[in-house]
């Protein structure tokens, strides 16, 4: 029997990348060691990479 699965509604982008096996695997090493998902940690050192460059990422609405 086929599984139906439903992803969870969001206003986030989707984003595909190619990596380099060994830099994903540096990567997945961080996100195990914080305790994160592959896709968290991504987005947190896209959004450290930003602030390091001097570029504010938004903010998310509500939170200050």
């Amino acid at each position: 029997m086929p599984t139906i699965t439903q992803e969870m509604p969001t206003k986030l982008k989707r984003l595909s990348i190619y990596l380099e096996p060994e830099v994903k695997d540096v990567i997945e090493t961080m996100a195990t060691d914080e305790q994160r998902s592959l896709a968290n940690m991504i987005s947190v050192l896209i959004t450290e990479a930003l602030t390091n460059r001097g570029i504010a990422p938004p903010t998310k609405k509500g939170k200050n």
